[in-house]
């Protein structure tokens, strides 16, 4: 059942995007910048792998880590004025919980793990001049 729902759900997305797929290159030409150069890679045939083993329990997975969010969120705001910021422990459980949810999610769901660095301003490995002006680091100042 799940490898004839996941194929189903697969081949009902492609027929749907389709027009994403065959889009007229005069078209691409007047909107270089929303073209999808990478759609005519798509293989249905390397996707039917995925979608007949992983793609309805990652849907599932996925669904169960939304409830838990909205019902774990709406637990902690009990009582809360949402006129004012969230602080204090509420404040720690709510990031403490975002932050187990998207790692799992995307260890158990993308097979991959989340990280990130920090980089000092005064670093000189960061250098945003040429999006921000030569001056940027004078103005955070």
């Amino acid at each position: 059942m799940n490898a004839v729902m996941g194929l189903a759900w697969v081949e009902f997305a492609l027929y749907r995007s389709k027009r994403f797929r065959t889009v007229p290159e005069e078209l691409d030409m007047q909107f270089p910048a929303w073209r999808r150069l990478d759609a005519k890679n798509w293989n249905r045939f390397l996707m039917y792998p995925g979608a007949m083993t992983l793609l309805i329990p990652r849907f599932i997975y996925v669904l169960m880590c939304v409830f838990t969010v909205a019902v774990y969120c709406r637990a902690l705001l009990i009582c809360h004025d949402m006129e004012k910021p969230i602080t204090g422990m509420r404040k720690f459980l709510i990031r403490l919980m975002f932050w187990v949810v998207i790692r799992s999610m995307a260890l158990f769901s993308f097979f991959c793990w989340v990280s990130h660095d920090y980089y000092d301003v005064d670093d000189p490995r960061v250098d945003y001049s040429k999006y921000l002006g030569p001056a940027w680091k004078e103005e955070l100042k």
